[in-house]
């Protein structure tokens, strides 16, 4: 009797918890929603299922990636800087024109004239100024070029990885689903025996308290393998 009430105090206080961590977690989502949460409590429209969806997912690295594409932006910006920079060493060619109208007259173009020309020039030697300009932005193009191969691999290096935990997730959510089904078979044996007088209270108390264990387990187990598969298909987009 006292371990059955013991039991009985250790499913509500897991109860109390669990309903605290709900509400949290509702509370938290209002704020990423920007609404006024007064105690409101978030439900799911789906049921909880406790099995996953295989699909196939790209493992390779896709340039079409908004933060790749805006690092390839970059290097492009920092290669017109460098050609804009060689320019510098060409001679610059100004050309002007003007046409111009004479009359006692309005609107009267009895009297008309124009002139047209054109400006030569090129800085020989600017104390290495032009060279400077160059080289830095020259350096600055490389650097770019560097850190954009450098985000690529470690892009690819956390797709390797993930790809892998997505495996694991996997293989641990068919081991936790064998474990509950084990676990249920036990405490099937032991409630039949517990009801014929073979089993102590204890022993059925421990069985049922290991097989919602392994449902906890489980659904844990299943959630990280979501959760993994949609950060995947984040970094494969």
């Amino acid at each position: 009797m006292l371990s059955v009430e013991v039991r009985v105090n250790e499913v509500k206080n897991q109860l109390q918890y669990a309903k605290s961590n709900v509400q949290n977690a509702s509370d938290y989502l209002a704020f990423l929603l920007n609404e006024d949460n007064t105690n409101k409590v978030y439900k799911p429209l789906e049921e909880l299922d406790n099995t996953i969806a295989i699909v196939s997912i790209n493992t390779q690295l896709s340039d079409n990636r908004k933060d790749i594409q805006a690092m390839g932006k970059s290097s492009e910006a920092y290669a017109k800087m460098l050609q804009s920079s060689k320019m510098n060493f060409l001679p610059r060619l100004n050309a002007f024109g003007s046409y111009e109208m004479y009359d006692d007259k309005l609107f009267g173009t009895t009297a008309k004239g124009y002139l047209v020309g054109a400006q030569l020039s090129w800085s020989v030697f600017d104390g290495y100024k032009s060279i400077g300009k160059m080289e830095k932005a020259k350096a600055e193009f490389q650097k770019s070029e560097v850190e954009t191969q450098q985000y690529k691999a470690q892009s690819q290096l956390e797709l390797n990885k993930t790809n892998r935990q997505l495996k694991d997730a996997e293989n641990k959510v068919n081991l936790e689903k064998l474990a509950l089904e084990q676990s249920q078979e036990a405490y099937r044996i032991r409630s039949n025996r517990f009801t014929q007088g073979l089993e102590k209270t204890t022993d059925l108390l421990q069985a049922e308290t290991q097989m919602f264990q392994k449902e906890l387990e489980l659904q844990q187990a299943v959630f990280e393998y979501n959760f993994t598969q949609e950060y995947l298909q984040f970094l494969t987009k």
